[in-house]
């Protein structure tokens, strides 16, 4: 984690553009961008400058919302649209049991071993399903 303005930066990623020699997408997670007590957030910024820690404009997107606005970059990317599988997780906690869609297997396994705290089978809680 780096602190850049008093802000805590955490595991930026560099996604250069493939026909722009300077240009890059940059995604990292920020706590309290905002100031103190500001909730954390999954920054996405663009660089056309060659200077990924210092993107020309950024998107604050709330942790709250990242996965979901995730599923919904990697949607309308997917050129298969309608005939591509999609994958759904079944979290089980007491006497309820709760279900979310995804649209690759790689999200939907990054989401279960992301939701439950380290040292915890999360194969425990936790199933995957394919929905045609």
């Amino acid at each position: 984690m780096t602190e850049k303005n008093g802000k805590q930066v955490e595991g930026l990623r560099v996604f250069p553009y493939p026909n722009r020699d300077r240009a890059a997408i940059t995604v990292c997670r920020v706590t309290e961008p905002y100031g103190p007590g500001s909730g954390e957030v999954v920054s996405v910024g663009c660089t056309l400058k060659g200077k990924p820690e210092e993107p020309s404009w950024v998107v604050h997107v709330p942790v709250e919302l990242a996965l979901e606005v995730g599923d919904a970059i990697k949607s309308a990317a997917d050129k298969r649209g309608s005939q591509a599988s999609q994958y759904r997780v079944l979290a089980t906690s007491g006497d309820s049991t709760q279900s979310r869609i995804f649209n690759s297997i790689t999200d939907a396994v990054s989401f279960v071993v992301g939701s439950v705290p380290r040292g915890v089978d999360p194969w425990a809680t936790h199933q995957i399903e394919e929905v045609k």
